[in-house]
């Protein structure tokens, strides 16, 4: 049979080389990333409206509109500090994609899922007012939440974590397990919101917008009359330039590793402080009320630690059917 003759393609001139297949390929390579990056639509026909004009307007309709708004203020900052003054068309699903990434490094994956979904809302909101043509969060996948987390310290772990920890770190973790405040409603609490004569911390900005009050045991009026105030600053625990701390990482990771501590986050603090009050017999309703909890589900987690609980809960029937009994026989004799 005789050989098959490779047939020239004429329209090239010549067959294709392994040098032209790998130009090819890397100029449609180059092709989509300019399509991602919206390089190829004309700027003209684009919407002129910066990011932080955006967050302006958007901040402006949610407060007339829904509930939350504090939360959603605190997250539409984050991103202006990462978008800076680009224009909305500027911003692509690449863009999103990164911006997600960095913030995972830092933040739960359940905080980056609420965040990216303030994002979307942003930009349908933008398309709504003219102010811009594409969505670049529409096509966001959430990132994966581990379920219900329960990671809490035990009595060994916190006597080795207070001994390796000290100064703002110390008190920074006595408030966090005293309060079940979360990390954020800790750095920004500040002076005025820390009532000594009628014992109770006011949280203004909590995550979801509302405020409560914390009531204060003797652990936390000691910790909190211990902090030093700083001069010219307003808050509880200031930064460098007397504006609220920002992050503790380093020195809490630092203090977890010379404690022998795995697996542990600054959060479960929070875990612990609501595991320990179902140990010693708290009511998950309670739990839910103390925690802020707005879903029963998210309480729930604690449901298991109750379970050594329940025994002696139902022995309380004895205790009750007993005075009972005996205040039968004393009104008989």
């Amino acid at each position: 049979m005789p050989s098959r003759r490779r047939v020239p393609d004429r329209r090239l001139g010549g067959p294709l080389t392994k040098a032209m297949k790998k130009v090819a390929s890397d100029t449609l390579a180059k092709r989509k990333v300019e399509i991602a990056e919206n390089k190829f639509l004309d700027k003209k026909t684009q919407p002129i409206c910066t990011f932080p004009k955006l967050a302006r307007l958007y901040l402006e309709w949610a407060k007339a509109h829904h509930r939350g708004v504090k939360s959603d203020e605190y997250r539409v900052r984050q991103f202006e500090k990462y978008f800076g003054s680009i224009r909305t068309s500027e911003i692509t699903p690449l863009k999103i994609d990164a911006l997600a990434q960095e913030r995972s490094g830092t933040c739960k994956s359940g905080t980056v899922n609420r965040e990216m979904a303030v994002l979307r809302g942003m930009f349908t909101k933008a398309i709504e007012w003219g102010l811009a043509t594409e969505n670049p969060v529409q096509h966001f996948l959430n990132l994966h939440v581990e379920d219900g987390r329960c990671r809490y310290l035990t009595d060994e772990e916190s006597e080795r974590l207070f001994g390796a920890a000290g100064g703002t770190l110390y008190s920074l973790i006595q408030v966090a397990l005293n309060t079940r405040m979360r990390r954020g409603e800790i750095f920004r609490l500040k002076w005025k919101e820390v009532d000594f004569q009628n014992g109770v911390v006011r949280v203004v900005d909590s995550k979801n917008g509302e405020s409560r009050e914390i009531s204060m045991n003797e652990t936390l009026r000691t910790t909190l009359n211990g902090i030093p105030r700083r001069f010219g600053s307003v808050f509880v625990f200031p930064g460098r330039t007397g504006e609220h701390l920002i992050d503790v990482r380093k020195g809490f990771q630092k203090a977890l590793e010379d404690a022998q501590i795995d697996d542990f986050r600054f959060h479960d603090l929070r875990h612990t402080f609501a595991s320990r009050l179902v140990m010693v017999g708290g009511d998950l309703v309670t739990v839910r009320e103390l925690l802020g909890h707005k879903d029963i589900k998210m309480t729930l987690r604690y449901s298991h630690l109750s379970a050594d609980n329940k025994a002696s809960t139902v022995q309380l029937l004895d205790t009750y059917m007993g005075t009972k009994a005996s205040r039968a026989v004393s009104m008989s004799s």
